[in-house]
């Protein structure tokens, strides 16, 4: 049986990722990112499906009528 090699353990912050282009990870305060990432997904929903358009209908309700 052969005999694994044992790799001298980087400490976690001094750990390399084996993949190309691999970034590095930052820590950020939870807040920062909600604001950066989840508003403007949240916005776009907002405009897209939860107001009505010209017709006076959602996306949602559109879909009912034609499908009727």
């Amino acid at each position: 049986m052969a005999k694994k090699k044992i790799e001298k353990q980087l400490p976690k912050t001094e750990q390399k990722a084996n993949f190309e282009n691999a970034g590095v990870v930052v820590e950020q305060p939870i807040v920062d990112v909600l604001e950066k990432n989840y508003m403007p997904y949240a916005m776009s929903v907002i405009v897209s499906r939860a107001i009505p358009e010209i017709d006076g209908f959602k996306p949602s309700h559109r879909k009912l009528l034609y499908t009727m």
